[in-house]
């Protein structure tokens, strides 16, 4: 099993989200909030956005094929040190095989932009981290969802928002899009706000 420094990816993903290691700071300026203890949400966003689509795309196939084999103990083990032991295990793992590729189930999010499920996707040489993220009803209209991508240039592909939060209608829509080459164009793309 080839191994993935999880506290490098959370540093690194922490960076890059809270921009809390920025180089650019200046002495005079307050940084009371690098001190400040990151919430259960901060965390949860930190593993499903930043730590686990740094291994899908920037792991050379390494995390995909740990996958394929079964070998799922330090995507647990890195969900318990970056969020709690609670939320590692409830952290479930699947095959599919249309689209192919596999199922990570999360605990039920509480908050906005955690994810219900995760699909890590094989399309030639080419790897796929599409989420199915809670959302807000706005309108009213029985949206719970959004579906998106995070690319392997750290972009946050909205595909807009949807009506279910189910393994079944997440599963359908991934396979619909399966046999694209590249994503379809997201209703938004966004650098990470972060939590």
């Amino acid at each position: 099993m080839r191994r993935f420094p999880a506290i490098v990816f959370f540093l690194a993903a922490s960076a890059a989200i809270t921009g809390r290691f920025s180089p650019f700071l200046r002495a005079d300026e307050p940084t009371d909030y690098l001190r400040k203890e990151p919430t259960a949400h901060d965390r949860i966003y930190t593993f499903e956005h930043g730590i686990l689509p740094g291994w899908v795309h920037k792991s050379n196939g390494a995390f995909y094929d740990d996958l394929a084999q079964g070998q799922t103990g330090q995507l647990v083990k890195a969900g318990a040190q970056v969020v709690g032991d609670d939320f590692a295990a409830g952290i479930k793992v699947r095959k599919i095989d249309d689209p192919a590729g596999f199922l990570i189930t999360f605990p039920q999010p509480k908050d906005m932009t955690e994810c219900y499920f995760a699909a890590v996707l094989k399309n030639g040489e080419q790897y796929r981290y599409v989420t199915l993220e809670l959302t807000e009803d706005l309108l009213n209209d029985g949206t719970k969802t959004c579906l998106c991508e995070w690319s392997p240039e750290g972009d946050h592909l909205n595909f807009g928002p949807r009506k279910f939060a189910d393994e079944a209608n997440f599963i359908a829509e991934l396979k619909e899009r399966a046999g694209d080459k590249s994503p379809p164009a997201p209703a938004a793309v966004t650098s990470p706000a972060g939590p």
